[in-house]
């Protein structure tokens, strides 16, 4: 715990008045409350029936974890206490407030999905207003705006504030509480302006004439806000000064969470500067210090910028596997902004390197994620850029009216989120005549494409309707389907007949439409290399990554995971890959192992495949990684035949002068 002057107050010694003042931040009593160690302050709260102490004991343990700055999975036990107590509802209406912001602090910063948060944060509004106290509303709008700006929600978060700063007006006697919201007003320019504002603002608290009484916590989160916003345009020596302060606060203090700030603010300047190879090492000490810190944010947040230097270094393979790696994390835990970020950098990424269809697809992915109607945010790049994209990707156009549409081609894109192209228009989510049309499309997939029965796709479509009520269904989605992307203009020509019924069975017809997931299934059991590596091109993404809207969708999709897993590590094996070919099959068993850190197939193809290539030090990497997984989680060792190939690999290590290092664990 910090340590403390000896002349100073007790928590638990405190009346009823200073306890209130103390929950809203009162200067003077913040400074002079001795930071004990919080338990036995709370134990003793609840043994002697005082639950406004045992709420003030939370607030203290989640300041000092915060001040502190490192494992931040101590949060979770507090966060147990805090809704124990708000659920006995024997708390004053301060106490209330006070706890139910001192949880979102935790839950924003701690290893727990900012999901929570957000469900949170309206049962917290309202404990915030009902106490009447006009501190609490503006430490809670800084709080508040800090997770709506992680989620993505730009306008809804500067809202927040710009409420909160006219009761700031009205409150000059609330020194903590607004300069916490100055300090979320820099930061929001940080993320969404040119940083200038920003930094006039984080300077003012730096510089204030009671800085030195003010929590250090306030003053390193202020400077390294600060460092993110001359990271968008000061020169390189005012950002080296700014920096070496922070870090003069913060790596004597061994402070995790804000290390990790460090060095992503640094790797955004190394960003907007050109320099992608510092940014990336920059951004994999954030993840670094993220993860010593177990905060889910300072782990997630400095992944996009990896992600996206990788992209700037053209290193398309990699920035794929790093998008796959993440995108589940950005999104179970809400953070929007860093998913659509994500995708429109995958999207360049697929641009660069000659795949317009896939960069339309990872485009529509961002659309399809971010409020309608609202610019697509590109966090860490000059404003605007996702827009011009957008402009390049998606012209306006529409499709003629007239003439043989049977010379357009069909193709539907199923490795990734759902994408349908007629002719040169590509459908977004909106623009599909209703949901029937749509499940069709993905249940004819799922049932192989060609020569389904009707029957079939009525039982899996609508398994509760009766026989006539259910064709009838079927009848109506084929019309829309087959007329899916064509204009809706009187006297338009008929669409192709790309999607067929005859006979009773419903075909997609190949000659007209391609389908992406069932050309990657066609591929031959043992394709000579060419044909391997043509058809790993095709998996961009799981088959409708993310899509769980239909139960019969999973099995198909695990169907094609396992044959792409063992196409990888099929040509993995051979011998006549190229060196631009061995470097993407690294990052995609990298990825697959990532995923899945008990498979140890796909460890072995991992490591032959570095000895061939003459990567020893990566092989016994691997393998570490996958012994420490399988004695954390079964109590087991790698078996023979990986411990031969750690014997060759450390010995081909030895023999090259450049032993592998000690694998983090």
């Amino acid at each position: 715990m910090l340590n403390a002057e000896p002349a100073g107050l007790n928590l638990s010694a405190l009346d009823a008045r200073q306890l209130r003042r103390w929950f809203e931040l009162d200067l003077d009593l913040v400074g002079r409350v001795v930071p004990v160690d919080p338990l036995p302050v709370y134990q003793q709260a609840q043994a002697d029936d005082r639950p406004d102490w045992a709420a003030a004991a939370v607030v203290l343990a989640v300041g000092l974890i915060f001040s502190e700055g490192r494992h931040f999975d101590r949060l979770d036990g507090w966060t147990e206490r805090a809704n124990g107590l708000l659920a006995g509802g024997r708390l004053s209406s301060v106490a209330k407030a006070a706890l139910g912001v001192a949880r979102l602090l935790a839950g924003l910063i701690g290893p727990a999905a900012l999901r929570q948060v957000q469900s949170q944060a309206a049962q917290t509004s309202a404990a915030v207003l009902e106490s009447e106290s006009d501190p609490l509303q503006l430490y809670f709008a800084a709080i508040h705006s800090h997770a709506l700006l992680m989620a993505g929600d730009m306008e809804p978060a500067r809202q927040c504030i710009q409420d909160a700063l006219h009761l700031a007006s009205a409150a000059p006697g609330a020194v903590l509480p607004r300069l916490y919201l100055a300090g979320a007003d820099g930061m929001l320019d940080a993320l969404a302006g040119d940083g200038r504002r920003g930094d006039v603002l984080l300077r003012g608290i730096l510089e204030h004439p009671l800085a030195p009484r003010l929590p250090p916590v306030m003053l390193t989160m202020a400077r390294a806000h600060r460092l993110l916003c001359l990271a968008k345009w000061a020169n390189a020596e005012q950002l080296d000064a700014e920096a070496e302060l922070l870090r003069c606060a913060v790596i004597p203090a061994h402070n995790a969470y804000q290390r990790s700030y460090l060095h992503f603010s640094l790797g955004v300047a190394a960003l907007w500067r050109g320099q992608p190879a510092q940014a990336l090492a920059h951004a994999g000490t954030a993840i670094e210090h993220g993860r010593l810190a177990r905060s889910g944010s300072a782990e997630l947040v400095p992944a996009l910028l990896q992600l996206q230097a990788l992209v700037d270094l053209g290193r398309h393979e990699q920035a794929q596997a790093c998008h796959t790696e993440h995108l589940a994390a950005w999104q179970d835990h809400g953070m929007v902004a860093l998913e659509v970020s994500a995708w429109v950098e995958v999207a360049r990424s697929r641009l660069r390197h000659g795949s317009p269809e896939g960069a339309r697809r990872a485009l529509h992915a961002a659309i399809n994620a971010w409020p309608t109607g609202q610019p697509l945010c590109d966090l860490n790049r000059p404003a605007g850029l996702a827009e011009r994209l957008r402009a390049q990707l998606l012209p306006p156009r529409s499709l003629p009216v007239e003439g043989d549409h049977q010379d357009l081609p069909v193709r539907v894109g199923m490795l990734g989120p759902l994408a349908l192209q007629v002719g040169p228009r590509l459908l977004t989510d909106r623009e599909w005549r209703g949901r029937r049309s749509k499940a069709l499309l993905k249940a004819l997939v799922v049932l192989g494409g060609h020569k389904v029965p009707a029957d079939a796709l009525c039982d899996l479509l609508w398994p509760d309707a009766d026989g006539g009520q259910a064709r009838q269904n079927l009848k109506v989605a084929l019309w829309r389907l087959r007329r899916a992307g064509l204009a809706r203009t009187p006297g338009a020509a008929e669409p192709p007949a790309w999607v067929v019924m005859r006979h009773g069975e419903v075909s997609l017809v190949r000659a007209l439409c391609q389908v992406d997931a069932l050309q990657f299934l066609d591929t031959p059991d043992d394709p000579d290399t060419s044909a391997g590596h043509a058809a790993l091109a095709l998996y961009c993404d799981d088959f409708l990554a993310g899509d769980d809207s239909l139960p019969w969708l999973a099995p198909f999709r695990q169907r094609l995971r396992a044959r792409y897993r063992a196409l990888v590590c099929q040509l993995a094996g051979r011998d006549d890959n190229s060196a631009q070919q061995s470097v993407a099959l690294r990052a995609r068993l990298e990825a697959i192992t990532a995923a899945d850190p008990l498979d140890e197939p796909s460890h072995e193809a991992l490591m032959r495949l570095c000895l061939r290539a003459g990567w020893p030090a990566q092989a016994v990497r691997a393998y570490q990684r996958l012994e420490h997984q399988l004695r954390l989680h079964l109590g087991a060792r790698p078996g023979r035949a990986l411990s031969l190939l750690l014997g060759e690999a450390t010995a081909a290590a030895d023999d090259t002068d450049s032993p592998p290092t000690q694998a983090h664990r």
